[in-house]
């Protein structure tokens, strides 16, 4: 052993290898070390549920399991609350490092608005569809006296008509005026053509 030692000593080409290696392990472990300080390695946390909250009402539960968070959208949802928490991501029950993001997307504070197509003329069935495909659902029929059955011919909002073009909020309840066909027909209403050779002239 000492004779080993005496030629390591000789030899300055190997001692400085051998001092080589002994720092590049010193610092794979501090590296190593260092990792797993800064991932927190094994450690983790269970994101909470904290859907159906506002913001600030959120904010405790998610601090409390050292999460960070961040709103990064909002949209329209007709029956949450406006404000509320609609959409987390990562979702509640997922397991996370420490420190994490979790990103939120709340309800719009204000309710979506719908444009009015034009329905009059067209029977029932096409309006309710039009309507409803545009994102109407608070629909009623309202029959009136007309000449033709299940034709529209007019629309109501809270007592007020309403014309093609004009705006709404998307939980406004419609009132679809429906011709109920039993209106008897005007006679003078009815033209009637004639031929040249019927005229007298």
């Amino acid at each position: 052993m000492r004779n080993f030692w005496n030629f390591i000593r000789r030899n300055p080409y190997i001692r400085n290898i051998l001092i080589a290696m002994g720092i590049l392990f010193v610092l794979v472990i501090i590296t190593l070390w260092g990792i797993s300080i800064y991932t927190q390695h094994g450690r983790a946390v269970v994101v909470p549920d904290v859907k159906g909250l506002q913001v600030e009402e959120a904010a405790p539960f998610l601090e409390k399991s050292t999460l960070r968070y961040e709103v990064i959208d909002s949209s329209f949802i007709r029956n949450a609350a406006p404000g509320s928490i609609v959409e987390m991501k990562p979702q509640a029950g997922t397991k996370v490092k420490e420190n994490r993001i979790i990103y939120l997307t709340i309800n719009a504070f204000s309710t979506q608005t719908f444009t009015i197509p034009e329905v009059k003329d067209l029977s029932q069935r096409q309006a309710v569809a039009m309507l409803s495909a545009i994102g109407f659902e608070r629909l009623s029929v309202e029959p009136v006296d007309g000449v033709y059955r299940d034709l529209v011919v007019g629309l109501m909002a809270n007592g007020k008509e309403v014309n093609a073009g004009d705006k709404l909020p998307a939980n406004s309840r419609l009132v679809l005026l429906v011709s109920s066909g039993n209106a008897p027909v005007n006679p003078d209403s009815v033209v009637v053509e004639t031929t040249s050779e019927e005229s007298w002239f």
